[in-house]
């Protein structure tokens, strides 16, 4: 005869074998301690613990103990609850009793519980058709996966339980959970809200380049000359200024391959200092005022794909570029990318520059002006002449965010929020690259501390790299491609761009079709109606031309849409209502919008 355990497990196996699957690496262990409880058939269990013993469940009757718990949860307008706490699961049938089509989001904290189950505990018959998703806390990459998509997807008819006891058991894994939560929520609305004004420069950009795109290079056809060499990366801070007579030295040795991130190459060509290239990647018409007086000086330029389009028109000179993740154009119009040339879009040119490099092949990287602080009151260095800042001096609301942290020197040096931000992304790039591969040296004296590099100064630089053999690269001479006709390619595009507005013009007619039923009082027939708008808006959304041109463009709407369209046809009549005549309307008219602005896109290619 077959054990509970073996039946549960072969159960398991072929019903949900991800739960199998994230259960790899847990023990059991004796500090979960499964015991009868006073009704026959039931287990309980407690968890031993340095505070004592807990109780996940009722010593005496369990199922009486869920159901009361169940009986004082509000439920009215909740189709989805996150549960804090599994254990034994009493308390999530019983939820489901009372409410079977409630979905069910379960966050276990200890993956033993679960495993000590197994023997006494039937879970065969749990309602598992239920639970959409299940994440136990000691399995990191499931456990962001799982707090992600909740933060996601929480709209009106959500609502987060918990399981008294559980939160009692494991009041640390409880904080960090809220906490966790609570943080992710905030970098979620922070996406959302830079969203808006970046998804429709992001696309609109990558369209408007596509013509310089297919004239120039990738950079990436240029990695012999970057493999194994030594680079510096100049940023706009404060201390750039002290590096110039260094960078001279450097440039004219020709001992490193100088390399501008941004703005910072306004400060070097002030001070007579032209580097190899520089990058840029900023998709606002702002980077371009910043630019604009040195776009004529014939410095060979390495450009993002969703870069305001008029760099990239006005530069002159030498130019390669990189394909960015956020722009979708390339891929759904040329094809054939390299994913491993892709560069992650980032807040600060320093953490693109980085990627780009590492994966060009430099192997030491020199960082010039990477202070990420405000030295002296100065955020940036003389001559970088950033919109809003007077030689980069610090304003009054500057110095009121003023937050303290260590510099390189082991003083404390006053960074804020974005730098924070900045350093933060650089950290994690590097974290990124195996150890052994880049080594990265910051030569900010008074600059923030940032992990992962190490500290030196101009002079002990000059001492080791004066018997370094010079690279004898001459100057980057990108090629540039003419005669490239577009014609074909744009047609094709218009033929994308005319499918997506058939089917968003038959979405429209079927939202207006149900809103004239609405008003004639006939509810069976605007129920037919609003199915066909649902399938009309199901088509549109799962267009190819869609996903890979215009999604992009109404990222936030597209998001909102998808969020509310797997429970729409469950809606109430009042819901359904709020849905169609607020939701949709924002979401098509995004749509036309956006198809207007890749059209223009188009007649800007020549």
């Amino acid at each position: 005869m077959m054990s509970r355990m073996d039946r549960n497990i072969r159960f398991f196996q072929e019903y949900c074998p991800l739960i199998i699957e994230q259960l790899q690496g847990w023990q059991p262990h004796d500090l979960v301690q499964v015991v009868p409880s006073r009704v026959p058939g039931i287990p309980t269990a407690f968890y031993q613990r340095e505070a004592g013993s807990f109780y996940l469940h009722s010593r005496y009757n369990p199922i009486q103990e869920a159901e009361a718990w169940a009986s004082q949860q509000d439920l009215d307008g909740i189709r989805h609850v996150i549960i804090f706490g599994l254990a034994f699961g009493y308390h999530v049938e019983a939820l489901v009793k009372r409410k079977p089509n409630v979905q069910l989001h379960i966050y276990e904290p200890d993956g033993t519980v679960f495993l000590a189950s197994l023997h006494d505990r039937d879970w065969t018959a749990f309602p598992w058709q239920q639970v959409r998703h299940l994440a136990f806390d000691g399995n990191r990459p499931k456990q962001e996966q799982f707090l992600m998509e909740m933060i996601q997807q929480i709209k009106d008819d959500w609502t987060i339980l918990t399981i008294p006891s559980v939160q009692r058991c494991f009041p640390e894994v409880y904080s960090s959970f809220q906490e966790r939560m609570k943080s992710l929520r905030a970098g979620y609305v922070e996406s959302l809200e830079i969203n808006i004004p970046f998804q429709k420069e992001w696309a609109a950009n990558a369209l408007k380049n596509l013509p310089h795109i297919l004239r120039t290079d990738s950079v990436f056809k240029h990695r012999d000359f970057f493999a194994g060499q030594m680079a510096i990366m100049t940023a706009s801070g404060p201390s750039l200024t002290e590096a110039i007579p260094y960078l001279r030295t450097l440039k004219k040795e020709k001992k490193a391959i100088i390399v501008a991130a941004g703005t910072s190459i306004n400060a070097l060509v002030r001070h007579g200092v032209s580097p190899h290239m520089f990058v840029s990647y900023d998709p606002f018409v702002n980077n371009y005022k910043v630019l604009q007086a040195n776009l004529d000086k014939g410095i060979p330029m390495v450009f993002g794909s969703t870069i305001y389009s008029d760099i990239v028109s006005e530069h002159v000179g030498p130019q390669a570029h990189f394909i960015l993740n956020q722009d979708n154009v390339y891929e759904a119009i040329v094809g054939g990318l390299n994913t491993d040339e892709v560069i992650s879009d980032a807040p600060s040119i320093a953490v693109v520059t980085l990627q780009l490099l590492y994966k060009l092949g430099i192997r030491k990287l020199i960082l010039a002006g990477q202070d990420l602080a405000f030295i002296d009151d100065h955020r940036y260095a003389v001559g970088v002449n950033e919109a809003g800042y007077k030689d980069g001096r610090a304003s009054e609301e500057d110095r009121g965010k003023y937050n303290p942290v260590e510099a390189n020197d082991g003083s404390t040096v006053f960074t804020d929020n974005s730098f924070q931000v900045m350093r933060q992304n650089l950290e994690y790039v590097i974290q990124q690259i195996p150890s052994g591969e880049m080594e990265i040296i910051n030569t900010a004296r008074r600059g923030a501390k940032i992990a992962g590099t190490i500290y030196s100064d101009w002079e002990s630089l000059l001492a080791l790299s004066s018997d370094k053999t010079p690279t004898g690269k001459t100057p980057l001479l990108f090629p540039r491609r003419s005669g490239t006709s577009l014609k074909p390619m744009a047609k094709r595009v218009e033929k994308i761009l005319d499918d997506i507005y058939i089917e968003l013009k038959k979405t429209v007619e079927q939202l207006h079709r149900f809103s004239e039923r609405c008003n004639n009082g006939d509810q069976d027939k605007a129920l037919k109606s609003y199915q066909k708008v649902l399938q009309s808006l199901g088509l549109l959304l799962n267009h190819r031309g869609f996903t890979s041109l215009v999604a992009y463009l109404v990222r936030n709407e597209t998001h909102i849409i998808q969020k509310y369209l797997p429970d729409a046809a469950d809606f109430d009549w009042e819901e359904k209502k709020r849905f169609a005549f607020r939701e949709i309307p924002l979401f098509l008219r995004g749509v036309e919008a956006a198809l207007q602005q890749l059209r223009q896109g188009l007649t800007e290619w020549s």
